[in-house]
């Protein structure tokens, strides 16, 4: 990294996000933070920093591109100290840094050594933040409510955050053909980035067999990395639907 790596129009006012790593889940229940921070701050340009990977740069890039202007990945700034300090001063100055990590150390260093002229955390009791979300003391215990909470103290208000995914005609069009009208469709993701953070595949089997007791159609959503399970699941559960067992390519979901 250089120190020319970050150049930037002078007058640009800035915000910086750090994020330790993120999955499609995490990047997922940050997008009301995202859309909170746009409504909060238009004419600032969000700066998606993680120190490893995130999935705001690939799996769901295509749907915060109108909300993000800029993500480096693998930035490296947990540790160690005598290098994240380096590399915290040579990224830009900023108006607004959101730090979503809880670590307390890192975070200080992120304080002590980004340029900026506001820094909000979600570290336990908001410590190292500029000021406190109106009427909390105590950080909420969900990551998409743990971010809102750094708009509020940011703005002194209730963050603006509601907001709908547009899914294209060429994905509604599809979505009928594999889910026909008629039944009560229940959802059933058994996967994730991590697979040691899984619910066991036998109680997704069981749950299943339940909904479908209860006159439920349910339909189990497969990724990549669970192509193996199909078998398994369709002998397990014959009457549950697997629409994406035919692959799909993602960009269908976008209203363009």
């Amino acid at each position: 990294m250089t120190s020319n790596a970050y150049a930037v129009d002078p007058d640009e006012k800035r915000i910086a996000v750090l994020v330790d790593r993120e999955g499609l889940g995490d990047a997922l229940l940050k997008i009301p933070f995202l859309r909170a921070t746009r409504r909060a701050f238009p004419g600032h340009k969000v700066w998606w920093i993680a120190t490893h990977q995130t999935a705001m740069e690939d799996d769901v890039a295509p749907w915060v591109a109108p909300l993000i202007d800029r993500v480096i990945s693998h930035a490296g700034l947990t540790s160690p100290d005598r290098e994240v300090i380096p590399r915290l001063r040579r990224l830009p100055p900023f108006e607004l840094v959101f730090d979503s990590r809880t670590r307390f150390t890192t975070v200080l260093l992120a304080r002590m050594n980004l340029k900026h002229r506001g820094f909000y955390a979600c570290t336990p009791g908001f410590l190292l933040s500029d000021r406190l979300p109106p009427g909390r003391r105590l950080r909420p215990k969900g990551v998409a409510e743990r971010m809102l909470t750094m708009i509020e103290a940011a703005t002194g208000r209730a963050a603006d955050w509601k907001g709908t995914f547009e899914v294209s005609p060429v994905a509604r069009e599809l979505a009928a053909e594999r889910l026909l009208p008629g039944p009560r469709y229940l959802g059933l993701a058994p996967g994730s980035r991590e697979l040691r953070k899984n619910w066991p595949l036998d109680r997704f089997i069981a749950a299943a067999a339940a909904l479908a007791g209860k006159g439920y159609a349910p339909v189990f959503l497969i990724g990549p990395q669970e192509r193996e399970w199909l078998a398994t699941l369709r002998a397990a559960v014959p009457q549950a639907l697997f629409p994406e067992a035919e692959p799909v390519d993602p960009a269908l979901g976008i209203s363009r």
